[in-house]
């Protein structure tokens, strides 16, 4: 008897701890989570657009492949992908 008075004695305090912040406190913690990851969404969309921005000073566009190159120019080094190169 006494064995099943700890076991439930136990139990109470496992399942009190789960219950024991109030909902405003939870509401806090919400809170402060999605603030965080509004902070996180607009920290990657800051470095997308640094990452993806033509460098400073470049107007023209990039070269297409297989359009002629400026005379006297060294020819382009081929794709990798246009060499049939495996992909793994």
């Amino acid at each position: 008897m006494n064995r099943h008075m700890a076991i439930g004695a136990l139990a109470v305090a496992v399942c009190g701890g789960a219950h024991g912040q109030s909902n405003e406190e939870l509401k806090a913690t919400l809170d402060q989570a999605m603030k965080t990851i509004q902070d996180l969404q607009a920290r990657v969309k800051n470095l997308e657009q640094k990452e993806w921005a033509p460098p400073a000073g470049a107007t023209a566009a990039p070269a297409v492949a297989g359009a002629a190159a400026a005379p006297g120019a060294p020819p382009a080094a081929p794709s990798a992908f246009s060499l049939g190169a495996p992909v793994i």
